[in-house]
């Protein structure tokens, strides 16, 4: 049976076990809580427009196209580019990353991810805010 090398022992320490920077940074802790609740939402909608219309694309993973279906079948008031703005995958170029980007680079440690988030958290979080908004 293979073990952990000290080097591989250490990168777990530093980059994972070590204390969250969420409870440092308002921002961050913000935007996280801001876009968990938006992807909460988006999943939900997804899974009832499923429900009512079975579309052939019932991957786990959600899409653009199933989000602004959905947006369309329950007659949400949205601006199409918001959607964009939040729920756009893909890896996306530094300053113009979407919420769901900047959320994985920050998951996966890619390098100026936090630093994005911080700087652009007002634009980001009003998107959000026009997101959650709808359900209001």
């Amino acid at each position: 049976m293979a073990s952990l090398n000290t080097k591989q022992i250490n990168e777990l320490r530093t980059k994972y076990l070590a204390k969250s920077n969420l409870s440092v940074s308002a921002e961050l802790r913000d935007f996280f809580d801001l876009f968990l609740v938006c992807e909460a939402t988006a999943r939900k909608i997804i899974e009832y427009y499923r429900n009512q219309k079975k579309p052939k694309n019932t991957t786990e993973n959600y899409t653009i196209t199933q989000i602004r279906s959905a947006v369309k079948h329950f007659n949400l008031y949205v601006v199409d580019s918001t959607i964009e703005h939040i729920f756009k995958a893909g890896k996306g170029k530094l300053g113009h990353k979407t919420c769901r980007q900047l959320r994985n680079s920050y998951i996966h440690n890619v390098p100026k991810g936090k630093e994005e988030i911080e700087l652009r958290f007002k634009e980001l979080k009003d998107y959000m805010e026009q997101w959650i908004y709808i359900f209001s």
